[in-house]
């Protein structure tokens, strides 16, 4: 994939954490939904969130695994 996510994918989740980003990135990979991780943190101070995208189609179906694991 590009630097760039474009109108197929849409963001399901926001932390952080990096640590419980990876956990959801790889939750939904073994459930075979692919995802992608934008980190939005300022390189310099470390402060912002991770965000994940998923394919549009897989959407309803991330929100609903992901939902078990927002602390």
């Amino acid at each position: 994939m590009k630097n760039e996510i474009d109108e197929n994918w849409v963001f399901v989740f926001k932390t952080t954490d990096e640590n419980l980003c990876e956990r959801a990135k790889l939750i939904l990979k073994n459930e075979k939904i692919e995802s992608v991780i934008m980190n939005k943190k300022d390189s310099n101070f470390l402060i912002g969130e991770l965000e994940l995208f998923v394919k549009m189609e897989d959407m309803g179906n991330a929100h609903l695994i992901l939902k078990g694991i927002i602390i």
